[in-house]
């Protein structure tokens, strides 16, 4: 199903479809971020927030390229926003600091 999803968006772009029932994709010609219901959630919002996730992971791994939401994205980008909360708060109080590992 992922192949012929891949195959029809390249032919054109591609916003936010819900192709088949289930299956959220968000994307332009060149890339394409998935979420599949009801493993990845079973709310809508929820899904269009994943298939984001997705589509952005798909932007940073390079052009021609599909990626299906997996939770490790979901954690990565709650610690990236985490950091910038940190950031912007040590630059309120001039206090920049590392996290350590």
């Amino acid at each position: 199903m992922v192949g012929r999803l891949v195959e029809w968006a390249t032919l054109g772009g591609l916003q936010a479809k819900n192709l088949v029932p289930g299956m959220w994709a968000r994307g332009d010609a060149e890339r394409i971020g998935i979420a599949i219901a009801p493993e990845d959630s079973d709310q809508a919002e929820q899904l269009l927030g994943y298939a984001d996730m997705a589509l952005y992971e798909a932007k940073r791994n390079g052009r021609n390229r599909y990626e299906v939401f997996r939770p490790e994205l979901e954690e990565a980008a709650r610690v990236r926003r985490q950091m910038e909360t940190d950031l912007r708060m040590a630059r309120q109080i001039q206090e920049v600091f590392l996290p350590r590992s």
